[in-house]
């Protein structure tokens, strides 16, 4: 079943609206259109109870700063570009610098601060949101015609579909950017959460976070997430860097081959029970536990610190497109940006 809801307006006049989707057992995912972000998702614990287990903000406002990336679809390349630049068929193309010395999530003009168009499908209990992104947006070539649809099943998944459409050959890269805390938005840090990935290595990052081309096995560091685990348990490690990062920002390998969707990683919450699957066609997954996040108010009063989010972003690689032996988030007109990911809600 799909709602709409009011939402206010943008500061320069455009309605917000909100959709909520939610199924026979209580579960509903809400979402707006400016930005195509995740704003609420109410799950089934295992004590009989609901909660909110995404961090977000009050109001268009809040969403059209949004500078933590609360919730967001991320276009048209999630994470970081090296040096802000990239050779495309010959031609260089130079980026907004917003992040040291490199481009993140193609920069300040971000699709998420942006009005999409949406169109709600009743029966399939979806909603697809649309934006057209036009030549040299962001500084990439070609126009692109995306879509981004939110699909919540009567098994408690949120299926993610991604669709787009460029007029050229381009870099496309997307991702869905919520922060999960499965005790509660609201209920402090995400430390004693245990966290599984199926990655047998990550991408080796400088102390700007850019890939160095490496690729090194987690096997015998703090990285190695191939049997769950707390996540504070390596958070003043060396390994990777991650106690020089304050935490977690890194780029798992997924082992299992790209291009069918499988299964990436597992989050357990340790004091409500709720198991959160990542499953992705992709071959990548940045793990982020909100290390920057600090006194970021968010919704219902609550003012959002450190750790207090893990972010499971399905993508390619990190600066993959400045690294060609690495798979490639490049399209065209004859190969379109095709991509599923999915989060799955249980209880233990």
């Amino acid at each position: 079943m799909a709602t709409i809801i009011p939402f206010g307006t943008t500061p320069d006049g455009n309605d917000v609206r909100l959709f909520a989707l939610s199924n026979r057992s209580g579960m509903c995912v809400v979402l707006s259109d400016l930005g195509a972000c995740i704003t609420r998702l109410i799950v089934p614990d295992a004590h009989g109870s609901f909660r909110d287990v995404v961090l977000g903000l009050d109001g268009p406002k809040s969403y059209r700063d949004n500078s933590a990336s609360l919730g967001a679809t991320v276009g048209r390349n999630a994470n970081r570009i090296g040096r802000a630049r990239f050779m495309l068929d010959g031609t260089e193309y130079r980026l907004e610098v917003n992040d040291h010395s490199a481009n993140l999530h193609a920069g300040s003009d971000y699709w998420f601060h942006r009005l999409w168009e949406a169109e709600v499908d009743e029966i399939g209990n979806a909603v697809t949101f649309r934006l057209d992104s036009p030549d040299g947006d962001q500084g990439f070539p070609g126009a692109v015609s995306v879509g981004v649809t939110f699909t919540l099943t009567e098994s408690n998944e949120i299926v993610v579909d991604y669709d787009a459409r460029p007029s050229a050959r381009t870099v496309i890269n997307m991702t869905q950017h919520s922060y999960f805390n499965l005790n509660g938005h609201a209920s402090g840090t995400i430390l004693d959460h245990t966290l599984q990935i199926d990655a047998d290595c990550f991408t080796e990052v400088t102390s700007e976070l850019i890939p160095t081309g490496r690729i090194l096995p987690v096997d015998g560091t703090a990285l190695d997430f191939r049997t769950a685990r707390r996540i504070g348990d390596g958070l003043g490690s060396l390994d990777g860097r991650i106690g020089e990062f304050g935490g977690y920002d890194h780029n798992f390998c997924l082992s299992a081959a790209t291009g069918a969707v499988r299964h990436a990683a597992t989050l357990e919450g340790d004091r409500s029970g709720i198991v959160l699957e990542v499953l992705t066609d992709l071959p990548g997954i940045q793990i982020y536990t909100s290390n920057v996040l600090d006194e970021t108010r968010g919704k219902d009063g609550k003012v959002y610190g450190t750790h207090e989010g893990i972010c499971l972003e399905t993508q390619f690689y990190p600066d993959a497109i400045n690294k060609p032996a690495w798979p490639q988030p490049v399209f065209s007109p004859e190969n379109p940006y095709r991509s599923r990911t999915v989060f799955r809600f249980t209880t233990r």
